[in-house]
């Protein structure tokens, strides 16, 4: 039996996003997580990476969203990079308008 009822990707991520940004107006939120996976593309200067977050009582991943940065996010964290050697856990700062 398919669905009766059809919505277009386009749709479907601004319904997304609305939900999203009604959520959190005006919210501003520490994310604590690992950042796993993490690759720079030069030629673009992006870095896409993973935040993963892992059980206490074991290394389960229990939450994984991909991420990419530019602008002024790719700079600092170029800059957290360099201090740090590598990525190991982190904390990144959201926000919703």
């Amino acid at each position: 039996m398919e669905p009766e009822n059809f919505i277009t990707l386009s749709q479907l991520n601004y319904q997304i996003h609305q939900t999203i940004s009604e959520r959190f107006k005006g919210r501003t939120y520490w994310v604590v997580a690992d950042v796993t996976s993490h690759t720079y593309k030069a030629d673009k200067k992006i870095h896409y990476f993973e935040l993963v977050e892992k059980g206490e009582k074991n290394s389960a991943i229990t939450a994984k969203i991909m991420g990419k940065a530019w602008g002024k996010v790719r700079l600092g964290l170029r800059i957290f990079k360099r201090r740090q050697g590598r990525f190991l856990r982190t904390i990144f700062m959201c926000w919703y308008r």
